[in-house]
């Protein structure tokens, strides 16, 4: 009677069930990266509301040009104004704007022009809050010849406390997926390994050192963590891609120079993680025991 040979798959150090982990690891990121996208979408938004918030800066009747033109000047040195949405508006236009909105033109009823010439302006990114609005006004007050300063207060209270809250809720979801992805990969990682515990074992039976045999097997888990963060962003970008294709005014929120940095982040994190779980599994099954590797 014939026996039947049994053949026996010779493991490499430092292998892994490369196809398991590789898409383990890509799933954890790309859900990584996407909720990272919609971070910077959401801020970007935000970032354009806020845009939107006029200031309008009153000058007293009688002001002369040459003095107008240097209030101009020094409204647009402040380091808190955008100087190209600087512009002027004198008190005729803006009774024409007033009367097109009325329906009526008030200047017969009252028989002048009660109105005053004014600049409109935006303020920079960063300075929407609303304690430094305050502080922004009562600066721009202390200019001679501005008669007031005004900005529509309850629309950037609101806007302020969504940001807020917003910004609370995605950094707490982001924290909680982040810990969720250290955890799944982790775990993957060590699972993978599990297979290459006697291996590991035998190599130190015959004298490698635990660099030695740690080496092959950091440097692969990295490998795929860097692979698995490269799908994960490709993934990331293509599903932005699609929604901007079914929503084109999407377009204008999105930063292609802050979605490379998260890319290149994602990627790095991959590795690095990878790379860091693999070593504290090598490290387990180094100094393990016999008892505890069976």
């Amino acid at each position: 009677m014939a026996v039947k040979e049994i053949k026996y798959k010779k493991k490499r150090l430092g292998s892994f069930p490369f196809l398991n982990v590789l898409l383990s690891v890509t799933i954890a990121l790309f859900v990584l990266g996407l909720l990272g996208a919609l971070i910077l979408q959401a801020k970007r938004l935000a970032e354009l509301v806020a845009q939107n918030i006029e200031v309008q800066v009153f000058l007293n009747s009688g002001v002369d040009e040459a003095e107008r033109q240097k209030i101009e000047k020094i409204i647009a040195a402040k380091n808190y104004v955008d100087a190209n949405s600087l512009r002027f508006i004198s008190k005729e236009e803006a009774a024409k704007e007033l009367i097109k909105e009325l329906g009526e033109d008030f200047t017969e009823i009252l028989g002048e022009n009660p109105l005053k010439d004014s600049y409109a302006l935006r303020i920079k990114s960063g300075f929407y809050d609303e304690r430094k609005l305050k502080k922004i006004a009562e600066d721009l007050k202390k200019i001679n010849g501005v008669f007031d300063v005004s900005y529509p207060q309850s629309i950037a209270a609101i806007i302020n406390r969504n940001i807020a809250t917003i910004s609370f809720v995605l950094s707490s979801l982001a924290l909680f997926l982040t810990i969720t992805v250290v955890i799944l990969i982790h775990s993957t990682i060590r699972l993978a390994l599990f297979s290459q515990r006697l291996l590991i074992r035998s190599m130190q039976l015959v004298g490698a050192t635990d660099a030695f045999v740690r080496r092959p097997f950091v440097r692969n888990a990295m490998l795929i963590g860097a692979v698995g963060g490269v799908l994960a962003c490709a993934l990331v970008y293509a599903l932005l891609q699609y929604f901007i294709g079914q929503v084109p005014e999407i377009e204008m929120l999105m930063d292609y120079r802050l979605l490379g940095i998260l890319g290149g982040s994602i990627v790095l994190f991959g590795a690095l993680l990878c790379g860091f779980s693999c070593y504290h599994a090598v490290n387990k099954y180094l100094y393990s025991t016999l008892d505890e590797l069976y």
